[in-house]
């Protein structure tokens, strides 16, 4: 990443709300049900990551978490999913650690910045 990219990703908020409230038709009570859905579903997909056994799973696992933070627009859980779900079958375990702990501290990040949306709605 090069650095202009990495300074606008660090003042990037986790979730980008123009796009969030284009897919939701700018109704905040189906934004709130989105946001609450991609809580639980990211959770379970971490939790999928972690019990993955095969490549195919680790794939799968990574393909739903960049498929729901691409619905609400978190773009950084996005593209690094995507990258770990291209990745599956060339990883080795430790590779496949690190991926888990990043995907989960930006999985714990956006859903704590999720958590004061629907609390401050």
């Amino acid at each position: 990443m090069d650095f202009d990219k990495d300074q606008k990703v660090k003042h990037m908020k986790p979730v980008d709300l123009v796009h969030l409230s284009k897919q939701t038709f700018g109704s905040k009570d189906l934004e709130t049900e989105v946001l609450g859905l991609f809580l639980s579903h990211s959770v379970q997909c971490i939790n999928r990551l972690k019990a993955a056994q095969t490549d195919k799973d680790w794939a799968d696992a990574a393909h739903s978490i960049k498929g729901s933070a691409r619905a609400i627009g978190a773009w950084v859980i996005g593209e690094r999913a995507e990258v770990y779900e291209r990745q599956a079958a060339k990883g080795e375990l430790s590779d496949k650690i690190a991926a888990i702990h990043e995907i989960e501290s930006l999985v714990d990040e956006t859903n704590s910045y999720i958590t004061d949306l629907i609390e401050a709605a």
